[in-house]
């Protein structure tokens, strides 16, 4: 800037236009989404009891924030939402492939974090790097069975359990005997007879 000024003391008004012109050209376009400068990577992903929380800078309040997510069944529009909710001075956020596609909003969280991305909040682009499946914590090692098998990450004895209290709770109403109706379905299935006619 210290030569622009120089400029403008030295030349007419004329020319002293033109060198506004050429200050004003080198300003920012307002419509352009992405950043020129190369992506950052303040967005990291721990794995934490199992489920993935996902760390990121709020841009309007410049503090680190969390977010865990349950990743079969939080989809990438949800996850935006509550990144937005948090900070409602964010414009612009879209979850990004590395070959610059855009995730649409029903795509599952897991998914997402099978591979790096890039999250695009207002003007800048984060690069996230997910680790692998099997590192990242040594809580991960009881989330990735439910993985493969996609199942959400809950105790399937707390849901027995559940289960059993319900349905012990709504057999009391009904006046359903229980043990009479184990005692008869013990007795079906021992007798060959019984076991005939279910086949058939």
């Amino acid at each position: 800037m210290p030569a622009l000024r120089e400029l403008w003391r030295r030349l007419p008004l004329a020319a002293a236009y033109q060198a506004r012109n050429v200050r004003c050209r080198f300003q920012l376009c307002p419509g352009v989404f992405y950043s020129t400068q190369p992506p950052s990577s303040d967005v990291t992903v721990q794995y934490n009891h199992g489920l993935p929380v996902v760390t990121l800078t709020l841009p309007s309040r410049n503090e680190r924030c969390q977010f865990t997510i349950k990743p079969l069944t939080t989809t990438v529009g949800q996850f935006l939402k509550d990144i937005q909710k948090e900070d409602q001075g964010i414009d612009r956020l879209a979850a990004i492939s590395t070959d610059g596609t855009k995730f649409s909003s029903s795509t599952l969280m897991n998914v997402l974090l099978k591979n790096d991305f890039q999250l695009l909040i207002n003007k800048s682009t984060h690069n996230v790097k997910p680790p692998p499946i099997g590192k990242g914590s040594d809580n991960f090692n009881s989330y990735s069975p439910c993985v493969s098998i996609s199942q959400d990450y809950v105790y399937p004895e707390v849901t027995d359990r559940q289960f059993l209290h319900i349905f012990y709770k709504k057999a009391k109403v009904k006046k359903f005997d229980i043990e009479k109706y184990n005692r008869l379905k013990n007795e079906f299935a021992e007798d060959p007879s019984l076991s005939d006619i279910s086949s058939s």
